[in-house]
């Protein structure tokens, strides 16, 4: 976990002002660069070679290469290996180094060769150009801004909107932003809350030439390796959970109790490693029956939290402060406070976020794996026609109708979408065409949308405003490719998750392992909890009304059955006002 950032044609003193907006991501040091073409910021979160030397940004040997870069490589030492075989010489024990001479060696190509998460900001002085790349997963954060003025990215957005400020760009809302907010919940790739922002999406690199002042995105294939069975395929998931427990600081496991958690949980006490485990306690006493069947069948060092009114308060303070980008996703306040209460001890937490989207872990998956990509004229009729229906009855109709008449949209936003029983169909229609391309089919959506916007975005945002670091072994390039080949027998099988479920067989009673699916997303009665956040809500309400995106809609009765579009509205007063937007409200 850290903080990056870049800009051509600034000084010390604005990318200095830019990397204070999220020293969170990397209290451990702050490092810039800065020559006639660009400044480079970084803040550092230490995890790998603790030694000042490693600090960035990086500079390889001839100094025409420099670096700054978030994530961690799993594979580096091997990689590190291949290059001191044809000559290269190291000068640090980071994986930032092995980025950086990799790039040395072999240019845009290299990055394939990276297994990890990653956001890597590069500038190339010898071929004049900035690079930017993102992992396969889109695990770590990068947004960037061009005109024809300058080129900037940064880690998060407010770092990108301090620079633009400093030069007296007018900074705008992107209204085509917010009403994809309220379809899905979250701001689809590339667009940001904020015009001109993008998003790099995931398993993509950028080139940036100074001298044309041109930009070019192009996507890579990462390289992995392809196994043949189910054995293998366990034995995939073991090398992969313990190639994530590399760091020269302490390492922890969010341990839910869920089948994600329990097979990382489960591999590490097979391998005799113990390490301390963090878990929230929500209320749900079927939960907590199984999580403390497990935690004691595993023998975890565990540290459970409750949950309540004082919690709360205090995880929405945390995020309400730093949030730049809204989301309806509940389940960011208690991945706050738990990764507050994990910094006491450990530096790097181990997650199990993506076994839900890459191994169909929702009940809507089976039903969607039936359906395909068409026009939606059924669903447009079916759209209007509900409209006679009282607003809270709605979306179960139309959860049943698009199943029923499988149209994929309709199903899936009635499923996940925090306003779709208030939306017009038009503009509804407007976005799912803007975003369509970026699933191969529905039942990719989970997988190809909502992890890479909104769960992704969630574990990185929750950690790093506790300054740790989380790592998701489950979504490894290894693993998630092989996945692919069991897709069809998992969706035929009435169990969701069946072949990770299979896997962790081989560790927990099967009494532990096949039971009912639950999440980790707030109900309504948090929300009373928090005033704070119920009076934020009513703002953000408000001001959806005044974008004409929504009616005026009482705040009571969405607490009973849409307790979702309360979260959802309070973000985004938060990211606006976070941004300094609010000057129309």
């Amino acid at each position: 976990m850290c903080g990056i950032l870049g800009c051509t044609k600034a000084t010390v003193d604005q990318i200095s002002a830019a990397a204070k907006t999220i020293d969170y991501r990397g209290p451990d040091f702050y490092g810039h660069f800065c020559d006639d073409e660009i400044c480079l910021g970084h803040q550092r979160l230490s995890i790998i070679d603790l030694d000042p030397r490693s600090n960035q940004p990086m500079q390889d040997a001839s100094e025409n290469f420099t670096i700054v870069f978030n994530g961690e490589i799993y594979n580096y030492k091997k990689l590190k290996q291949d290059l001191r075989d044809i000559g290269l010489v190291f000068k640090t024990e980071s994986d930032t180094e092995v980025v950086l001479n990799s790039y040395k060696q072999s240019g845009v190509d290299s990055i394939k060769n990276l297994q990890g998460m990653f956001a890597i900001g590069l500038y190339d002085k010898k071929n004049q150009k900035i690079v930017l790349a993102r992992d396969h997963a889109g695990i770590k954060p990068l947004y960037y801004y061009n005109d024809n003025e300058f080129f900037a990215f940064a880690s998060e957005i407010k770092s990108l909107v301090n620079l633009l400020r400093q030069k007296n760009v007018k900074i705008e809302i992107d209204q085509q932003s917010l009403l994809q907010f309220l379809v899905f919940g979250y701001i689809p790739n590339p667009n940001s809350l904020v015009r001109g922002i993008k998003k790099l999406p995931k398993s993509c690199y950028a080139e940036y030439d100074l001298t044309t002042k041109k930009l070019s995105i192009h996507k890579f294939e990462p390289k992995y390796k392809q196994i043949n069975n189910l054995e293998q395929f366990q034995d995939l998931i073991e090398e992969k959970v313990l190639d994530h427990l590399i760091a020269d600081v302490p390492v922890g496991v969010f341990f839910s109790g869920g089948t994600d958690s329990s097979l990382i949980a489960s591999i590490l006490h097979k391998h005799n490693i113990k390490l301390k485990t963090f878990s929230i306690d929500l209320g749900n006493r079927d939960d907590k029956y199984y999580f403390e069947k497990i935690n004691d069948f595993l023998n975890l060092d565990s540290r459970v939290y409750q949950f309540g009114k004082d919690e709360m308060n205090f995880a929405y303070h945390i995020v309400s402060s730093k949030i730049d980008e809204p989301t309806y996703d509940s389940s960011i306040y208690p991945t706050a406070y738990l990764s507050h209460m994990a910094a006491k001890e450990v530096k790097v937490v181990l997650s199990g976020e993506g076994g839900d989207e890459y191994f169909w872990g929702y009940h809507r998956h089976p039903a969607l794996n039936t359906m395909k990509f068409k026009k939606e004229r059924l669903a447009g009729l079916i759209f209007k026609t509900i409209k006679i229906f009282p607003i809270k009855k709605r979306r179960p109709i139309l959860v049943k109708l698009g199943k029923l008449f499988k149209c994929p949209w309709l199903y899936y936003l009635a499923s996940m979408s925090p306003s779709v029983e208030y939306l017009d169909y038009k503009n509804l229609m407007q976005v799912v065409k803007e975003v369509e391309g970026q699933a191969q089919s529905p039942v990719y959506l989970d997988r190809d949308l909502y992890l890479e916007n909104d769960l992704l975005r969630k574990i990185d945002l929750a950690t790093s405003y506790a300054s740790i670091e989380g790592r998701v072994p489950l979504l490894d390039i290894d693993i998630i490719k092989n996945s692919e080949s069991y897709k069809n027998k998992h969706l035929e099988n009435s169990e969701l998750k069946s072949l990770l479920k299979t896997v962790l067989t081989s560790y927990l009673p099967k009494e532990l392992v096949y039971r009912k699916k639950s999440g980790f997303g707030l109900k309504g009665d948090a929300i009373s909890a928090c005033p704070e956040l119920i009076e934020e809500a009513k703002s953000g309400l408000a001001y959806f009304n005044k974008q004409g995106l929504l009616p005026e809609l009482n705040i009571d009765e969405l607490m009973k059955y849409n307790p979702a579009l309360i979260y959802a509205s309070a973000s985004m007063r938060s990211s606006l006002k976070n941004l300094g937007l609010l000057s129309s409200d």
